[in-house]
């Protein structure tokens, strides 16, 4: 256990590389993602080297809105709605997760 962030941040900073980018901080160490989490950001949700704290909050925040916003637009194909919904919630679950709430919204 560390008692500061700094402590934790001295004794790991040999062996673990902590990489930021707008939405998440990353410590892959270049050999899994690939930067697919850059591109595809919803991927970095279930991603077991992505750390995500209330510092990315606002971040979140407008992906969530930006999802919704595709859930409007009707004519991109039933797989591209599909995969919307799926980033909705997991987007929902990460604001959840850090205590946000979002506006309960019925999916089309």
């Amino acid at each position: 256990m560390f008692k500061t962030r700094k402590q934790m941040a001295e004794a790991i900073s040999e062996q673990v590389h902590i990489r930021a980018t707008a939405h998440v901080w990353c410590i892959n160490d270049t050999a899994g993602c690939k930067s697919q989490g850059l591109i595809a950001r919803t991927n970095c949700v279930d991603c077991e080297n992505s750390v995500i704290d209330d510092t990315k909050k606002a971040v979140w925040q407008g992906i969530y809105q930006q999802q919704l916003e595709l859930l409007e637009i009707n004519d991109i194909g039933h797989a591209a709605k599909a995969r919307v919904r799926r980033n909705v919630e997991k987007v929902a679950g990460i604001l959840a997760d850090l205590g946000m709430g979002t506006n309960p919204k019925a999916l089309p």
